[in-house]
């Protein structure tokens, strides 16, 4: 029982190091691609800020599946590191 209780705490703690790095290795990517691309900053405030709202959503689009793809990535690299998955899920889940 105890080394089910410690898989999940190094399960916990790997998918928060994880997450939080992938999370800021995409978020430089992402800014850096972005200004490659169009020629301009990232949009970081859009209400003052110049960008026209198409640019906006764009960016918040391509942000949002950025964040997601890295989540799943960092989810499945934590894993592979702890070595296996505990189900975390509530009992009678």
């Amino acid at each position: 029982m105890a080394d089910d209780n410690d898989d999940t705490k190094a399960m916990k703690i790997a998918l928060l190091v994880t997450s939080a790095a992938s999370a800021w290795l995409a978020q430089r990517i992402l800014t850096a691609l972005w200004k490659k691309v169009t020629g301009h900053e990232a949009p970081k405030d859009p209400v003052n800020n110049d960008s026209s709202v198409a640019a906006v959503v764009a960016f918040a689009a391509v942000g949002g599946a950025t964040a997601a793809l890295s989540r799943i990535l960092a989810a499945r690299g934590a894993k592979k590191f702890v070595g296996k998955a505990p189900d975390l899920s509530p009992p009678g889940a």
